[in-house]
């Protein structure tokens, strides 16, 4: 499993929730690809951590280990975790 390829994923899908005028649509200012390999080689514990949250939230959403440093499609990222779909509903006491 390739760390940078999953953040550079994490940074794909990050930046595509953002609003136009973030300039999400018209391509970013930087090589994501670039970008994620230097996130990563700084070892910085937070992002560590982020990949490992990124990694459990996938396994939880049921999806294929192996397929976490690929492309990801929209329903892969639309999925809601089991969890979150048996708190559905609840409300706070």
């Amino acid at each position: 499993m390739n760390h940078s390829r999953i953040a550079a994923e994490v940074l794909r899908f990050r930046f595509g929730t953002l609003d136009d005028h973030a300039g999400a649509r018209r391509g970013l200012p930087f090589d994501v690809d670039e970008a994620a390999e230097v996130v990563v080689a700084c070892g910085d514990p937070g992002v560590d951590r982020a990949l490992r949250m990124v990694g459990e939230a996938w396994q939880a959403a049921g999806l294929d280990p192996g397929a976490i440093d690929h492309r990801w499609a929209p329903g892969d990222a639309a999925r809601p975790a089991p969890e979150a779909q048996g708190r559905a509903g609840r409300t706070r006491t």
